[in-house]
């Protein structure tokens, strides 16, 4: 029973594979003048406390990496 249930399959094994491939990952241009300003807000790891600043809707949250609004 244990082996079936810690069984990964071909599919999660092609996958680990595909993330393991030695392929280059391009850097955008726009990458190296994007500043960094650290404005004092954390983000809380548990969804469940996420919810918007303005609105204080906890549903269907974006965030903008390149300024964080």
């Amino acid at each position: 029973v244990e082996s079936i249930i810690h069984h990964v399959g071909l599919a999660v094994q092609q996958d680990l594979t595909a993330w393991q491939d030695d392929e280059e990952i391009p850097v955008t241009k726009y990458y190296q003048d994007l500043p960094f300003v650290d404005n004092g807000v954390k983000i809380s790891p548990d969804p469940k406390q996420w919810k918007c600043e303005k609105s204080g809707a906890t549903e269907n949250l974006w965030l903008n990496l390149s300024d964080g609004y």
